[in-house]
This record gives structure tokens, C-alpha cells and sequence, in this order.
């Protein structure tokens, strides 16, 4: 029986050619896309990549990043505290929340102590190096 993609919703088909894209197996995208393999299949084989539609996609991710963590956040009661679910919760609120942010561009940079000391190592060789040339050529004149 062929496979007809008139009732996967066109978002949900581009959000599954994106998958492909970028790498995931035909497997992997039926999972996180919630379709069968078979679906997928046709998707890979029949549609284009619309560059313009991903982008309006992830234009409209972060509101729905947003929307879930409200969501979470709003599901948490004095009850589920105590539960096992809450702590899950404040992980889907957190991740999605950091992820609108990356989207938006409201990510706040972050850096590591020993990133920084490894950089200033390096700048401080690259420096001794430059000015034991530069006193080489100073002493040859």
C-alpha cells in the first residue's frame, strides 16, 4: 500500500527532513518524530528541503520552548514535591527555558576558570616568544 503524506502535518514533515538532514537515520527520525518508518521513508524520498519553512520553524521554537516550560512550571504543586514527577518537571522547565534562550539569543555566555588560565598561558608564551625575538634582531643590529 503506498504511502500518502496528505495527513502528516507539513511541520511535522519538516521537522523529520531536518532529522535527515542533519544526520539521523531514517530510525532514529521515525522515533523522535512520532511516525512510522514507513512514513519517514516517504518523506526522505519525496519532499524537498524548504529552507524557508525550517527557518519560520525555529522563529516559532522558542514560544514553544516558552510554552512548555510555563507548562512544567505550572504543573508543579505542593503535592508533586513531593513526588518523584516535580523534580522532572523543573528539568523540562530548566531545559526549556535554556533553549529559548539559545534560540533568541539570550543565552548568557559562560566560561570555565581553567579555559580562561589555559588562554592566558598560551598568550603569555606567544608574548615571551615575540619579545625574545624581538630583542634577537634588536642585539644582531
Amino acid at each position: 500500500m503506498a504511502i500518502t503524506l496528505e495527513r502528516t502535518p507539513h511541520q511535522k514533515q519538516v521537522f523529520c527532513k531536518a532529522l535527515l538532514e542533519t544526520g539521523h537515520s531514517e530510525r532514529q527520525a521515525a522515533k523522535l518524530a512520532h511516525l512510522n518508518r514507513d512514513t519517514v521513508a516517504a518523506i526522505a524520498e519525496r519532499t524537498t528541503y524548504d529552507i524557508e519553512t525550517v527557518r519560520q520553524l525555529q522563529k516559532r521554537l522558542p514560544a514553544k520552548f516558552l510554552h512548555t516550560a510555563d507548562w512544567a512550571v505550572s504543573n508543579i504543586t505542593p503535592e508533586k514535591m513531593e513526588m518523584c514527577s516535580a523534580p522532572q518537571l523543573m528539568m523540562v522547565a530548566g531545559i526549556a527555558v535554556d533553549k529559548a534562550r539559545d534560540m533568541s539569543g539570550d543565552a548568557r555566555s559562560t566560561f570555565s576558570v581553567t579555559d580562561v588560565a589555559l588562554n592566558l598561558q598560551k598568550a603569555i608564551t606567544d608574548s615571551r616568544a615575540r619579545l625574545t625575538a624581538i630583542t634577537d634582531r634588536l642585539s644582531e643590529a
